[in-house]
């Protein structure tokens, strides 16, 4: 938890503060000349690297509903455009400024850990209980099945 943590917020320095960052101040040349402040700079840097820390997270919550069958590997499979929706919806209220370009590289960076957790969750389950494991759930929150109440 805490590696991915810090990988997102070393993810958020490296790649999207600098992108970003490039990309408002391109923006705001055109009409003004920007004079950045320090205390908002610094603020909203550490806005952008807790943001990403936190979403950094996500292969955990992920994997361990899919492995602990709260949630069934197929239902992740199966309402993956809702998720994909969501992953953009949540992406738009992390990232705390009005870029397409931070947007963009959070979505990406969240679309791709919920991936690579939902494969190594199918590892994992299928070594310890087959591949009759990817469809077990305790909860079935993502069903359809509204026969089993009659």
């Amino acid at each position: 938890s805490t590696v991915l943590f810090f990988l997102g917020a070393i993810f958020c320095y490296f790649i999207i503060i600098p992108a970003g960052f490039e990309w408002l101040i391109g923006e705001t040349s055109a009409v003004a000349t920007a004079w950045p402040d320090l205390e908002n700079y610094v603020n909203m840097e550490l806005l952008f690297m807790f943001g990403f820390g936190v979403a950094f997270e996500l292969p955990l919550i992920i994997f361990y509903l899919s492995v602990f069958h709260i949630v069934s590997y197929a239902a992740f499979r199966s309402a993956w455009r809702y998720v994909y929706v969501g992953l953009l919806v949540g992406s738009a209220v992390i990232t705390p400024d009005g870029s397409p370009v931070t947007l963009g590289l959070m979505y990406g960076a969240l679309l791709s850990l919920y991936e690579i957790s939902l494969a190594i969750a199918r590892v994992v389950i299928t070594a310890r209980e087959g591949k009759e494991g990817l469809f077990v759930s305790r909860l079935d929150l993502f069903s359809d099945d509204e026969d089993d109440e009659e």
